[in-house]
């Protein structure tokens, strides 16, 4: 049987997650906690979540402090992240401007795997 998935998350997508109960990003959230998924943030990663809490959504922290621990999120080394990334360890697509659409594809084929998968 193959491995689950490895998906990385973002500061913008973790944060989705934990702010709204409904959505993609919870979605991702909750396949992590089923097993269906690895969920991977970084240390960099985890700092932005706590420093953006703390400054938009203070209630929230123990929200996250929650999610982290049942979604069974990894929290990688920053170099270990970097040197599994394509293109030196940049996501950014080619074109600026274009991240929703490409985080959108991005969700897209992972939920259409997860589909067919299961």
């Amino acid at each position: 049987m193959p491995a689950n998935p490895r998906v990385f998350l973002d500061t913008s997508a973790l944060f989705a997650g934990i702010w709204s109960p409904e959505g993609g990003a919870r979605l991702l959230l909750k396949l992590g906690e089923s097993g269906a998924i690895q969920l991977v943030i970084n240390r960099q990663v985890l700092l932005e979540i706590e420093n953006t809490l703390r400054a938009k959504a203070p209630s929230h922290i123990g929200a996250l402090v929650l999610l982290l621990d049942r979604s069974q999120i990894e929290i990688a080394a920053q170099d270990r992240a970097n040197s599994q990334l394509p293109n030196n360890g940049s996501l950014t697509p080619a074109m600026p401007g274009c991240w929703p659409l490409f985080l959108r594809a991005r969700l897209i084929t992972l939920l259409r795997w997860i589909a067919s998968t299961f």
